[in-house]
């Protein structure tokens, strides 16, 4: 296992990207409409209200679903301190917000998060990762290994903010989010703290239209035709999305866009550090069919990838996460 040394950890006053405050305050704006919303900024409240911000951390990975809930929980915090800085705060807010935590080059307290980095991963996640923390002002750890012995390691080095509760981005439809409940705690044998999941309920079009009504950034892989994120090794691009252009030869005709895929593979979809909910056991793998387009070899033709949130079928978002030999090249 290895990991960045804790004295690399980024500090909060560093230029980079900025939040958007009109999309903080857009958080708020959909919670008459939006009952999922509603919901996740209720168990983010109740977690400061719980915990205290200086006893909870998150786990961020890069990925569309953390990028949604580490939104929503800059929102609550942004809207805390507004009652802070107005002298009017509730006792929970005041406590969840102790005022050493904030940097006069931010507008949210920092946010203690662990990210545990998968083998190999994609430079643009990578990058996605670097430019959050300054837009999040988060206090960022990288730890490598597996999940278990990354979060081990991250509740060793912050044990003197005693860690009770670790924010995730799982849903309901990943392979181990079934069973899970707003808050549960780990599993035996594993470092002992409460799992929130204020997303749990979402759904993939959920995700994809909190992100977009926003404009909240997120990695660019998800605009190449990535719908679920992890090591290079086992991600590709989702099959579901691959279209077709016919081009005609010595002509100026735009080019003519073909329907969606419609052969049927049989693939096996992979479980990753990058998508583990901490604290759980790894369930089985499970099948899932998948549409591939047919190539015709009479027509000259080019490839393209419909953006991540142009997935019609939620069941497919993790048909990337797969080997199907021969027929898929690795995403490198």
């Amino acid at each position: 296992m290895t990991m960045h040394n804790p004295q690399e950890s980024h500090d909060p006053s560093c230029v980079g990207p900025s939040i958007s405050v009109e999309s903080l305050e857009g958080v708020y704006t959909l919670l008459g409409n939006n009952e999922r919303v509603k919901e996740a900024v209720r168990v983010i409240e109740d977690t400061l209200d719980n915990h205290g911000l200086e006893h909870m951390a998150i786990s961020f990975n890069g990925g569309k679903d953390c990028t949604v809930f580490l939104h929503i929980l800059a929102a609550v915090l942004y809207r805390r301190r507004k009652l802070v800085d107005q002298q009017c705060p509730p006792a929970t807010a005041a406590s969840a917000l102790p005022s050493t935590s904030y940097s006069s080059h931010h507008i949210i307290p920092r946010i203690k998060t662990v990210y545990v980095q998968c083998p190999s991963p994609f430079p643009q996640v990578e990058s996605f990762v670097d430019d959050s923390i300054p837009r999040y002002n988060l206090d960022l750890r990288r730890i490598s290994g597996s999940m278990k012995e990354a979060l081990a390691e991250y509740m060793e080095i912050e044990k003197e903010s005693r860690i009770t509760a670790i924010m995730v981005g799982t849903r309901r439809g990943d392979p181990h989010g079934g069973k899970l409940d707003f808050v549960t705690p780990t599993d035996p044998g594993w470092p002992k703290f409460m799992r929130v999941h204020p997303i749990i309920n979402w759904s993939y079009s959920d995700v994809w239209e909190f992100l977009r009504v926003l404009q909240v950034p997120y990695c660019e892989l998800y605009d190449e035709g990535y719908t679920s994120l992890g090591s290079t090794y086992n991600t590709f691009r989702n099959p579901a999305l691959r279209r077709r252009h016919f081009r005609l030869p010595n002509s100026c005709t735009p080019p003519v866009e073909d329907s969606p895929p419609t052969i049927s593979l049989s693939v096996s979809t992979l479980s990753s550090t990058t998508d583990s909910d901490p604290g759980s056991r790894s369930p089985s793998p499970s099948k899932l069919d998948v549409s591939l387009p047919e190539k015709d070899a009479d027509a000259p033709d080019e490839w393209e990838w419909l953006p991540a949130y142009e997935l019609a079928d939620g069941a497919l978002e993790r048909a990337g996460r797969t080997l199907v030999a021969g027929t898929i090249t690795p995403a490198l």
